[in-house]
């Protein structure tokens, strides 16, 4: 017997934010405001990081560590941020 989505049982939560654990196998698509969520951590994680570089505490390298963890909607918030600061820099 297939079960209907509806019926799945409860995902637990990642780090009690409320995002369900995707197995490997898992291709499900977050929803829209787990996505918008995922945005935000991207974008607060660049702004940590900008602080740290302008403090002189963070350089090439620890951008570099922090990129290689980040996907989907996660690194599309922090690379926003990043692209946001080089356009005031350099604008």
């Amino acid at each position: 017997m297939t079960r209907r989505k509806e019926e799945a049982p409860a995902a637990s939560t990642a780090q009690g934010l409320g995002f369900p654990n995707l197995n490997v196998g898992d291709c499900a698509p977050l929803p829209m405001s787990a996505q918008a969520l995922k945005v935000i951590e991207g974008e607060h994680k660049a702004m940590e990081f900008l602080g740290r570089l302008r403090a002189q505490q963070a350089d090439a390298h620890e951008l570099g560590v922090i990129v290689s963890m980040l996907y989907g909607p996660t690194l599309r918030g922090f690379c926003s941020v990043l692209v946001k600061a080089l356009e005031v820099c350099h604008g």
